[in-house]
């Protein structure tokens, strides 16, 4: 009999913002960033939320944060990150979000955080979530047990996100048809269409325009932007904004 699980990324559908931008101001405390490096991070940060990045904007930022930790010993990042998911990252989760995670878990489902995120940071917020586990980016360290400043393997985004998830779900006998996804951004729209039941989270403009013309549910936990769609319901259509009472329905119905 083939599982079934639920997968979420970190970064705008966990939580507000960028991991990456809270961990290196977290870092910067520990004197790991240097001011001028954060006030980068800050404005490249602006650039994403505004919807503005560009492929160039996301890779400057990610090797940024690599070189800032060569050096550094992996017992410290460890010891980092777990500071970092408890005090940086959780209190800043969506309470829609945390009660759909919980909702999974009660109705049998796996659940797993999938990220571009470095592991360190990525593993300690699964567990305090009680999820299954987490997939984070590797970060490669030498003999020493030192970061080198290089990472090992692609980036969990897009294409390698969506073949990663697929190998874990043959390996894991689960029935990708059963599954949800929550993602927020267009590069999943491959994992999307692969999925029983896709979700998209505080959309970016590509997928938010897929997700309505395909009636997927969308999700949108932004204040401002919830509003704005709320009091515009011609545009969106009803069965699109379905929020958490879709996922609580749905896991209702199948436990009957």
């Amino acid at each position: 009999m083939s599982g079934s699980a639920a997968f979420f990324d970190l970064d705008h559908v966990l939580i507000p913002g960028s991991s990456m931008y809270l961990m290196a101001r977290d870092l910067r405390s520990h004197d790991v960033y240097r001011a001028r490096d954060l006030v980068g991070v800050a404005a490249r940060r602006a650039k994403i939320r505004l919807a503005r990045e560009s492929d160039r904007d996301l890779s400057a930022m990610r090797d940024e944060a690599l070189a800032s930790i060569k050096g550094c010993h992996h017992h410290e990042m460890e010891a980092w990150g777990r500071q970092i998911a408890a005090y940086e990252i959780l209190p800043w989760v969506y309470p829609d979000i945390a009660k759909m995670i919980a909702a999974h878990c009660a109705a049998g489902d796996r659940t797993y955080l999938v990220t571009p995120t470095a592991r360190e940071l990525a593993e300690p917020v699964a567990r305090s979530l009680d999820m299954t586990a987490a997939a984070g980016s590797i970060l490669e360290t030498g003999p020493d047990g030192r970061y080198t400043g290089r990472r090992i393997g692609a980036l969990i985004q897009g294409a390698a996100k969506a073949e990663l998830i697929s190998e874990l779900a043959e390996r894991e006998h689960i029935d990708l048809r059963r599954c949800h996804v929550y993602s927020n951004t267009i590069e999943d729209k491959q994992l999307l269409t692969w999925v029983g039941h896709p979700h998209a989270v505080n959309p970016d403009p590509g997928l938010w325009k897929l997700a309505v013309r395909r009636g997927w549910a969308v999700h949108e936990l932004r204040p401002i932007r919830r509003q704005i769609l709320v009091g515009a319901p011609p545009i969106v259509p009803l069965g699109a904004l379905v929020g958490l009472g879709y996922v609580a329905g749905l896991l209702r119905s199948r436990r009957r």
